[in-house]
């Protein structure tokens, strides 16, 4: 529906921003009824309801509040969808029925996005820029190809971790199928995520020595021989076709963008520094004000999520946001080394390889804007794993075995 009525509006929103507010409020009614698990778990995740706080506080000198409230909502929507997961899916059957859900959204999607590509636009016949079309980029109508992307490269680390899970030769033909749309998708950042990812899961997940530690080198090392071996990648990645690895990795912050085509966002990004960061480094000019600057001098997107909590929060917001991020990785990693059931365990490392994508793109990219398409699915395998683990815990606990007060003989009857 979002795809298709992408430009429409509902009260003044967006068709994706009115399709996350009815979900967000349907959520925040069903809470009630689970407040004091809602509580427990808001108190286990302290690190990022902290953050939330002090963002919410930031409004207090914000230049805008209305963007201000904007960007809480993004900050804080996949979150609440985090809590809402683990309060109520009950068992992994449960969890495999979402999993189910979420490989079927992301076939839908993708054979959209084959279609309108391969038909030049014909489900899109509205749209003026077809440069996406035109450069043969894969994307969903209405989606740019990062946050298509974003989402199908959540599907494609859903599928590979199932490989490890339930052995089915059919996530082995997912992965394969959902990577593929990935990479003619053609951003560099959910390339580089999606290879991040994979590596995490094989290495943690394989049981073979050789296996663990090969393939993970070898796709990084394929990855990057591409961007200098083949004229398409080289194209999308420099600014010259003579460009080295070794030129690379001699390159200083001053001139690495002389190098590496950024498409113009290192000339913005040194513009927001110096008009936010360098004017109010410790605690920034509160939530929401980068956006409303940029609106206001017509400066399009800003494309680095650090950047722009950095701009808005400072360092104290930046610190407390990592901080958060620090924490879900802490109890994930602990979920994997000191459980031997081996679901928990696939379903721990999917979550910490889908974090790791989603911190990968938020350098370059703007995937906190994102929530219904990639932000949310991140959320969700990190609420898989922790209610996998609850779960698993309840199990293992002694049944409650009722004892029976014993009979004396005498109250035994003849035969």
């Amino acid at each position: 529906m979002g795809i298709f009525a992408a430009q429409e509006r509902f009260f003044g929103l967006y068709v994706n921003g009115a399709y996350l507010l009815v979900i967000l409020s349907a959520v925040a009614i069903a809470l009630l009824y689970v407040v004091p698990t809602l509580i427990f778990q808001s108190f286990r995740y302290n690190g990022y309801v902290l953050f939330l706080l002090y963002c919410l506080a930031s409004l207090i000198w914000t230049t805008d509040i209305e963007w201000g409230l904007r960007m809480l909502v993004k900050f804080a929507a996949p979150f609440v969808f985090f809590l809402s997961m683990q309060s109520f899916l009950k068992d992994n059957h449960d969890i495999a029925l979402a999993e189910r859900s979420i490989i079927i959204a992301c076939l839908i999607v993708s054979s959209l996005a084959v279609i309108n590509t391969l038909g030049k636009g014909v489900l899109t016949p509205d749209v003026k820029d077809m440069y996406n079309i035109h450069n043969n980029y894969l994307t969903a109508p209405y989606m740019s190809p990062a946050n298509f992307s974003f989402f199908i490269g959540s599907g494609a680390i859903l599928s590979i971790s199932n490989i490890f899970n339930k052995r089915k030769y059919l996530y082995f033909l997912l992965a394969i199928l959902l990577s593929s749309f990935v990479f003619w998708s053609f951003v560099r950042i959910s390339m580089f995520g999606l290879i991040a990812a994979f590596a995490l899961i094989f290495f943690l997940l394989s049981k073979n020595i050789i296996l663990k530690i090969l393939i993970p080198v070898v796709m990084v090392a394929i990855f990057i021989t591409c961007f200098f071996t083949l004229d398409k990648f080289k194209a999308r990645m420099f600014k010259t076709d003579k460009v080295t690895l070794e030129m690379v990795l001699s390159a200083n912050g001053n001139n690495i963008d002389k190098l590496i085509y950024t498409s113009g966002r290192s000339t913005l990004w040194r513009q927001v520094y110096s008009e936010f960061v360098s004017q109010s480094p410790l605690i920034g000019r509160g939530i929401g004000s980068t956006d409303s600057w940029l609106e206001l001098n017509g400066k399009g997107r800003l494309h680095s999520e650090y950047l722009r909590i950095l701009c808005d929060t400072g360092i104290l917001g930046l610190l407390l946001y990592l901080g958060a991020i620090f924490q879900f990785y802490l109890l994930l990693i602990k979920n994997y080394l000191n459980n031997n059931d081996h679901t928990v365990r696939v379903y721990s490392v999917r979550a910490i390889a889908g974090l790791t994508f989603y911190l990968i793109t938020l350098a370059t990219d703007n995937s906190l804007n994102y929530i219904s398409e990639f932000s949310l699915y991140i959320f969700t395998f990190m609420a898989f794993a922790f209610t996998s683990i609850r779960k698993s815990e309840e199990a293992s606990e002694p049944a409650c075995v009722t004892v029976l007060p014993m009979q004396s003989p005498h109250s035994i009857p003849d035969a």
